[in-house]
């Protein structure tokens, strides 16, 4: 059984991160009350004007995969996916990899925090940041930019053994 676990983990990731509409089926969230929707706006806008270059930015969508992926964590079950943000063209941006029906290219993306973070798609958000310098910042923004230019794929093995592509939160 021991052996196998590594397997079923593996396979269970690949379906998460690649849902194509096989959970078709799996019941949608009705949409928000406009009122609702505005106060976690009000909410969001106050997370999107405290992010900084370089800062890891995450959610976790409202559907079945999103919930799935969450429950691999083992202290924090808040979010599935996450993303760094950067600056380009005076404008913050989060750049992130992921598949399925959001990404069916399966190539690195580029958001605006505002659709990154929407709540009408998204139950949690949050930022972490990290120490870095301007010359690390400055670094961290040349491969990023790289990996967007060239269209990182998204990597459906899992392997971490890889650069050439990467896989979701």
């Amino acid at each position: 059984m021991k052996r196998s676990f590594p397997v079923l983990l593996i396979v269970f990731i690949i379906v998460a991160c690649n849902d194509k509409g096989e959970n078709a089926n799996a019941k949608k969230p009705p949409p928000l009350p406009d009122s609702v929707l505005n106060e976690r706006w009000k909410a969001i806008n106050i997370l999107i004007d405290s992010i900084h270059e370089g800062d890891l930015v995450v959610r976790c969508g409202n559907d079945f995969t999103s919930e799935s992926l969450r429950d691999f964590s083992q202290k924090e079950k808040l979010y599935s996916h996450s993303g760094i943000a950067l600056m380009y063209n005076g404008q913050m941006l989060i750049y992130s990899n992921m598949a399925g029906d959001i990404n069916p290219d399966e190539v690195m993306r580029r958001d605006n925090v505002d659709s990154f973070l929407t709540p009408a798609n998204n139950i949690a958000a949050g930022v972490y940041r990290y120490d870095f310098s301007k010359e690390e910042i400055d670094k961290l923004k040349s491969i990023v930019e790289a990996h967007y230019i060239n269209k990182l794929q998204f990597d459906m093995s899992f392997d971490p053994s890889t650069d050439d592509k990467m896989y979701c939160a």
